[in-house]
């Protein structure tokens, strides 16, 4: 292409002249067959390779401008991802302190069902030794109850000895009476001393001083009339003198040999 130029510019050169004015005027260029052949096979070369040079621009320009999509597109889901990225990182941040936060209520639930299960370890242990002390006092109740039973027993055969004796009295004193039955609750409460269980109180119960025993005597004057109906109705209908007698004795107003029954 230099060479067609300089060609070129060298005839441009030749066919300059100058006119009837001064100024440089171009005459007609002539130019034979082979010139012209050679003119058009360069300006031929000339335009395939502006064609190569086009197409390969095209192609450079097409390339760039698809990176330059693709970048594009890089650039909007980057820029997708960072967003979610970042509501990610907030709702992460949101769960984690969420999740602090059961933690500690739970570590306190935790804490507060710990102590209610050693307070009810303590209740259950409680209550255990409650039912311990209370069945204790039940098994107390029962031989009491089996004491205050046998002792009954044991008066009402003394009673009713006393009362035999005193049946085959001609003319009975009611204080001979009194004392047989003072006697007769001595008696039974030293021969309860060698019953099983609660033998201390027993044995305290057998030295009781006499005034206590006619206490006693009163109680029992009393309380025999309501528990043996009938020792008291034979009594009463073979002495009739003691009847006045027993009902001021129940009444806490009969003065006797062995102490006061009032």
């Amino acid at each position: 292409m230099s060479a067609v130029a300089t060609a070129g510019g060298a005839e441009s050169a030749d066919n300059l002249t100058m006119g009837e004015d001064g100024q440089p005027s171009r005459k007609k260029r002539t130019r034979n067959a082979t010139q012209m052949e050679h003119n058009r096979v360069a300006q031929q070369k000339y335009r395939e390779r502006k064609k190569l040079e086009n197409r390969d621009l095209q192609q450079a320009v097409d390339m760039l401008t698809a990176e330059l999509a693709a970048m594009k597109a890089l650039e909007m889901r980057a820029a997708t991802l960072e967003h979610a990225h970042r509501a990610l990182g907030a709702q992460l941040a949101g769960s984690e302190a969420e999740l602090a936060a059961l933690r500690v209520e739970v570590a306190e639930k935790n804490a507060t069902i710990s102590r209610q299960v050693d307070q009810l370890a303590g209740q259950s242990e409680t209550i255990a030794s409650q039912q311990r002390v209370i069945l204790d006092q039940h098994a107390k109740l029962r031989m009491q109850e089996e004491i205050i039973a046998n002792l009954k027993e044991r008066l009402r055969v003394n009673i009713e000895d006393a009362y035999n004796s005193a049946h085959q009295l001609v003319n009975p004193d009611p204080a001979s009476v009194c004392a047989k039955m003072h006697a007769a609750v001595r008696t039974a409460l030293e021969s309860a001393k060698d019953m099983e269980g609660l033998q201390d109180t027993l044995q305290v119960l057998s030295k009781l001083p006499d005034s206590m025993v006619v206490e006693i005597c009163k109680n029992i004057l009393r309380t025999c009339r309501d528990l043996w109906p009938d020792l008291a109705a034979r009594f009463d209908a073979r002495f009739p003198q003691f009847a006045a007698c027993a009902a001021r004795a129940s009444a806490g107003s009969c003065a006797t040999a062995v102490g006061t029954l009032g």
